[in-house]
């Protein structure tokens, strides 16, 4: 393939995963990996930087963390804007059939994810599983009438609030929300190892690039919406289950 036309699918790509993080409180410096990074993470600040170690890399291994990166000494701050489920075949791997559990597994994810948040999130085929990809967003005037209600009932307070209220570190918050998130939408799938989920290891594989341990391209199975699911009603339930209410 010639550089122009590998240019091309790479941008293309590196611009619909990025699609998935448009309007998050900051963009950069967000981390990415590649196989020459072996698995370490690199920073990067803009797009061009992004296609340019994809390019180095030949396009294998290629991911995109989806949130930035967060300091605690920094100003900017972290909310919840990107659920990221990873459906690995491992978790089957005592079925007769693992693939055909494995996609009866993703057919009730998505239907949860449906039923729950009305999304309709990107799905991807890696080689060793599914990711799914889900935007969100919060709904603050009926989140927080929904929180006056049910939890804070004498007094009623702003998310961002909450969020420096609750927690020094705000990505606490949101790792322990993503935690939650993840095994509500996938009916509490036991074989998941929720714990090791975080905005720091939310990686976002691009679609197109190859996967180096199974030799085949990453390919989209379904492509979301366009349109953020409204995650107000499972963040009340979380913050019920956090607060012991």
């Amino acid at each position: 393939m010639l550089d122009k036309e590998k240019e091309k699918i790479i941008k293309e790509n590196v611009r619909f995963i990025l699609s998935h993080f448009n309007n998050q409180n900051y963009n950069y410096p967000r981390t990415i990996k590649t196989l020459k990074t072996d698995e370490h993470s690199v920073y990067i600040y803009n797009e061009n930087e992004i296609i340019n170690h994809f390019l180095a890399a030949d396009f294998i291994d290629c991911k995109i963390n989806g949130y930035p990166t967060h300091h605690n000494n920094s100003s900017k701050t972290i909310y919840p804007n990107f659920i990221f489920i990873d459906l690995d075949l491992s978790i089957c791997r005592i079925c007769k059939y693992p693939e055909r559990k494995l996609d009866y597994i993703l057919k009730e994810t998505l239907k949860k994810i449906e039923k729950e948040i009305n999304g309709f999130p990107t799905v991807l085929w890696t080689g060793d599983g599914y990711h799914i990809y889900q935007p969100i967003k919060l709904d603050d005037k009926d989140f927080n009438k929904k929180i006056k209600e049910s939890i804070v009932s004498d007094h009623s307070f702003e998310i961002k609030d909450y969020l420096n209220q609750t927690n020094k570190n705000t990505s606490n918050f949101i790792n322990e929300f993503l935690k939650f998130s993840i095994k509500y939408l996938t009916n509490n799938q036991k074989n998941f190892d929720y714990n090791s989920f975080s905005t720091n290891s939310c990686f976002s594989v691009v679609p197109e690039s190859i996967n180096s341990k199974k030799g085949n391209k990453v390919n989209i199975i379904q492509k979301w919406n366009g349109y953020k699911a409204n995650v107000t009603t499972i963040l009340k339930d979380f913050l019920v289950l956090k607060n012991g209410v």
